[in-house]
């Protein structure tokens, strides 16, 4: 043949590709649905990228040669490169077809399965699909194409194909039944099937072992939901073990911390009033470290001086200055000057107290130390100003204890006396009253 005629040859049927896409995706440009997430269609509907999207295909499935994949980066591709020829072996294509299919719709999404005009090479997988995965014979498959898509038309060489096919299944299922049994006590109750497989006319024998497959392949489907079934419901009971577990340890958290925490921080017995009275709780002692922290600082920055008999001013001024004495073993004061050195076994009970109807305030001198008491409403804050005030006043505070019950709050204090403290007992309860009352007003 002259080249000129064989260019020629080739420019002509380029152009007729051309006006044959071209229609395709005006007339024919939607994909026909098989079954839920399979479908078939043409060049056309591959190039539909809009209904392709509403049909939710994730998955094309190109079966033809010079065809590359029009949105690579939106969908996922495979490419079978074959021409539409009666002596093009489709056939071995069959298996990785099936396979691609099965993960497409196993993956939740759709898959789209086209040639050039959707009529010969993508219907021929089809078909082959609907025989291996449901059991159709040829003739019902291809009836089955036909009334969704009704061009659908494999050319003589795929129909012979899949008549192949077709019987390359049937010995699949055949020896599935007629495999001898592994005991020899099995044999008295062999499955009947196989028997009736074999007693069958010959144009029924083909649609009775379809039904088969069928029921084989949905026995297996049914055998792996129940073992997911029975994963999912051992995970869930590990879960809930696992939760019961957390619940367990953290009970047992909140009643330390319940235990921990005077009572009148925690409204309800609830989980969150728990944790919101002891971070309540937590601020406050840690106003209170704050306070004793710069008190320290303060002292080690200016240390005082060389230590001096404590001042008599504290006494009351109601009492006399030869206040009455108890005997008391256990405590030691020593009052010396430089030529005299003088040991007193006993220790001054002089104290003073000052009530209202916001707080009560006692305080008593025990040796060089005052033991104060104060039974308030709780207010917060309280604790720290009380403090403050005590530094103000040149006290060191050396125990604190507190004790609640429902809204009213004990205080114990035992606070040393500082060098450069001039107050009497009842001034300093006084201040005390003032501070506490100032915080409830």
């Amino acid at each position: 043949m002259d080249p000129m005629d064989e260019s020629l040859k080739k420019q002509i049927a380029t152009l007729l590709r051309v006006i044959h896409v071209t229609r395709c995706s005006k007339e024919d440009n939607v994909p026909c649905q098989i079954e839920e997430g399979l479908f078939l269609g043409s060049i056309g509907a591959a190039n539909n990228k809009d209904e392709l999207k509403n049909l939710n295909i994730t998955h094309i499935l190109t079966v033809a040669n010079s065809l590359a994949p029009a949105y690579p980066n939106d969908f996922v591709y495979k490419v079978i490169n074959v021409p539409d020829r009666v002596c093009t072996d489709l056939k071995q294509h069959f298996d990785e077809c099936i396979d691609y299919i099965d993960e497409a719709t196993r993956s939740g999404g759709g898959v789209l399965v086209h040639c050039f005009v959707g009529r010969s090479r993508s219907v021929t997988i089809i078909v082959a699909y609907l025989m291996k995965k449901h059991g159709m014979s040829i003739s019902q498959a291809l009836e089955h194409v036909k009334s969704r898509r009704p061009q659908a038309s494999p050319n003589a060489g795929f129909i012979s194909q899949l008549e192949s096919f077709e019987r390359s299944l049937c010995v699949e299922v055949s020896s599935i039944f007629q495999s001898p049994p592994f005991h020899s006590s099995m044999a008295v109750h062999q499955d009947p099937i196989p028997s009736l497989v074999n007693t069958a006319d010959e144009e029924n024998k083909t649609t009775i072992v379809f039904k088969l497959i069928h029921m084989w392949k949905k026995k297996k489907v049914v055998e792996r939901n129940t073992a997911q079934k029975i994963s999912l419901k051992i995970k869930t009971m590990s879960h809930i073990a696992v939760e019961r577990n957390r619940r367990k340890q953290m009970n047992e958290h909140l009643k330390v911390l319940r235990s921990l925490t005077p009572c009148f921080y925690i409204k309800r017995g609830d989980q969150a009033s728990i944790i919101g009275g002891v971070i309540e709780f937590i601020k406050e002692l840690h106003q209170v470290l704050q306070t004793l922290e710069s008190n320290k600082r303060r002292k080690s920055i200016s240390p005082s001086p060389n230590p001096s008999p404590r001042p008599v001013a504290l006494l009351p001024q109601k009492y006399p200055t030869a206040p009455q004495l108890h005997q008391n073993p256990n405590f030691n004061f020593n009052l010396g000057t430089e030529n005299h050195h003088h040991v007193i076994n006993k220790e001054l009970a002089i104290g003073a107290s000052c009530n209202s109807p916001v707080a009560d305030v006692e305080a008593k001198i025990s040796g060089s130390n005052v033991v104060m008491k104060i039974i308030s409403q709780r207010i917060p804050g309280q604790i720290a100003k009380i403090i403050g005030v005590l530094e103000r006043l040149s006290f060191d505070v050396l125990h604190l204890n507190i004790s609640s019950m429902e809204d009213t709050v004990l205080y114990s204090f035992v606070i040393k006396i500082g060098l450069e403290c001039q107050l009497s007992v009842e001034e300093l309860v006084l201040e005390v009253q003032q501070s506490v009352r100032s915080d409830a007003n």
